[in-house]
Parts: structure tokens; C-alpha cells; sequence
């Protein structure tokens, strides 16, 4: 018995093989999930990747959405919609997938993605 550990529905012996013994179905709910055309990765350490550049000798913020898979200019236009701000400069870089914002608006954008899910 030493050589044997049971957990769950794994089981492990001595020699670090293991197979699975039940299947355990997910219990998500994935028809409620809204669906957008854009989807933003969480960073390795499991938080949002939105983050502040200074320029110009700190006296220009830019804020940059990085992580963004597919449509980021669907990204952009929501984003223009929850800052309302009509003097908004962005650019938006669909083939590493960024945004910069032109200003500091990190925390209304880590507010809008974790509101809608990511």
C-alpha cells in the first residue's frame, strides 16, 4: 500500500504512470455565455493584460490591451462606447493583437473587460 496513492479518480503508483478511472463531466453552463467577436488572454499570472506606458518624459500615458484574439477592432469600438471620450486617439494592431489608448483609462477598461466576462 505504500507504493500506491488513491485520490480522486486518478491513480497513482510508484513509477508516476497514472490512467483515469471515471470521467467527470464539466459542469459549465455554456449556452448563458455571451459571445463576442474578440477574446482576451489572461496574462501567466492569471491577471487581464492591460497596462501603462509613459512617454515623452512621463508626460504622456498610453494604455495597451495586449492578448486580443480576433475581431480588435470590435474590441476598439466597444471600448470607445464605455469611455466616451470623443477626443480618443487609438491604434490598434490586429497582427500582434494590442490597442493603445492615448491617456490613462486602465482602470475603466479592466473594469468593462472583467464586467463582461474576461
Amino acid at each position: 500500500m505504500a507504493s500506491r496513492l488513491y485520490h480522486a479518480s486518478i491513480r497513482f503508483s510508484a513509477h508516476n504512470s497514472f490512467r483515469m478511472q471515471t470521467f467527470v463531466p464539466l459542469n459549465r453552463n455554456l449556452t448563458n455565455t455571451p459571445s463576442h467577436a474578440f477574446f482576451v488572454r489572461r496574462t501567466k499570472t492569471n491577471n487581464i493584460p492591460v497596462y501603462l506606458d509613459y512617454k515623452g518624459g512621463g508626460t504622456r500615458t498610453l494604455t495597451i490591451v495586449r492578448k486580443i484574439d480576433g475581431d480588435a477592432k470590435a474590441l476598439e469600438k466597444k471600448l470607445r462606447e464605455v469611455i466616451r471620450n470623443r477626443d480618443l486617439m487609438t491604434r490598434t494592431d490586429e497582427l500582434t493583437g494590442q490597442i493603445v489608448l492615448h491617456g490613462d483609462y486602465k482602470s475603466i477598461v479592466m473594469k468593462y473587460l472583467k464586467s463582461i466576462g474576461f
